[in-house]
């Protein structure tokens, strides 16, 4: 998101440091949290367009967002923000642990298309990157939903992140 919580990973190419105190390494995605967190930001989304002091704070916080551990403090404290993310089904540190492993998956399956080696990292990460490639058709639609949001910097340095489709060559 566009805020400390929101400016995760998705769109930002990894931006975020992976923190190993977050536990990144070890957070498997799946498919339910994928489709709560997608929910979790659009309401967040729809709460910063309904509320100026909102986007302020989130735009605010995004200036400084630093690594994973600082953005799930920051999040995790902001009282306008967990009511949004409990509402979609899902904590604010699972919707953003599954941004952030989700944008750390597509980098690595990207990797991968494009130099021909294997994933690297953790048994999880390595899985991650498998989960991804093959919920591709499912995650690619959110993926796109999500790039729309203005709390995700929407219009923000597009061009500057690999596609999620192979290319055809």
């Amino acid at each position: 998101m566009k805020a400390a919580a929101l400016v995760l990973l998705l769109g930002t190419g990894g931006a975020l440091a992976a923190d190993p105190d977050a536990g990144l390494e070890t957070y498997a995605l799946n498919m339910t949290n994928v489709r709560k967190m997608a929910q979790a930001f659009e309401a967040v989304d729809a709460a910063a367009k309904k509320n100026p002091a909102l986007a302020a704070k989130l735009a605010a916080d995004d200036e400084g967002a630093g690594d994973l551990a600082t953005v799930l403090a920051k999040c995790e404290g902001d009282p306008a923000l967990k009511p949004l993310f409990a509402a979609a089904g899902i904590s604010v540190r699972d919707a953003v642990m599954t941004e952030a492993a989700l944008a750390v998956a597509a980098a690595g399956a990207y990797v991968q298309q494009q130099t021909g080696k294997a994933p690297s990292g953790s048994p999880t990460a390595v899985a991650n990157v498998k989960f991804y490639q093959e919920h591709l058709a499912e995650i690619e639609p959110i993926n796109a939903r999500l790039r729309k949001l203005s709390v995700l910097g929407a219009g923000e340095d597009e061009g500057d992140e690999p596609t999620d489709k192979p290319d055809d060559d």
